[in-house]
């Protein structure tokens, strides 16, 4: 409804549905939505860099990442 609607957008948080005193559903804007994908997409990522250094890999220097990054860009 609207009023459900306002509301999201209004707090700006997740609004926790409950159903006999359980917790039953959350609903969030998609902007919000967008967001915390965004989140977890790049905690997925650190995790993956963490456990690759854990593991021995040695770390890469920022100039030479950033060089890579703009080849990337550029398609080369």
């Amino acid at each position: 409804s609207k009023e459900i609607s306002a509301l999201v957008h209004r707090s700006r948080e997740p609004v926790f549905i409950t159903k006999n005193g359980e917790g039953d559903m959350v609903l969030m804007s998609l902007a919000q939505y967008g967001e915390l994908e965004r989140r977890l997409d790049l905690y997925a990522k650190l995790a993956a860099a963490q456990a690759e250094l854990s593991s021995g890999a040695k770390p890469r220097d920022l100039a030479d990442v950033m060089r890579d990054l703009r080849k990337r860009l550029r398609g080369s």
